[in-house]
């Protein structure tokens, strides 16, 4: 029987971890970029209001808003 291949096994002593290393890693990744995503939603909603009530003089600001069902398509999209 053959084992692991020599790339691998080493791989997996450099970085030292196994299955439930990659498996922890992999949660972090997530979580931590569904906190960006979120972040980075709450900072768009905060900057659009903050731009219409400065530049309330230009026409057509009072329509500015974010399209949620694009925020809702990119976020799927991008497998969250």
């Amino acid at each position: 029987m053959r084992g692991p291949p020599a790339g691998l096994e080493l791989g997996q002593h450099v970085l030292g971890g196994g299955d439930l290393e990659v498996a922890a890693l992999l949660r972090e990744m997530l979580v931590l970029s569904a906190a960006g995503a979120l972040g980075g939603a709450a900072a768009a909603s905060w900057l659009v209001g903050l731009f219409a009530k400065t530049f309330a003089t230009v026409p057509r600001m009072n329509e500015l808003a974010l399209d949620w069902r694009a925020l809702t398509f990119t976020a799927t999209a991008s497998g969250m």
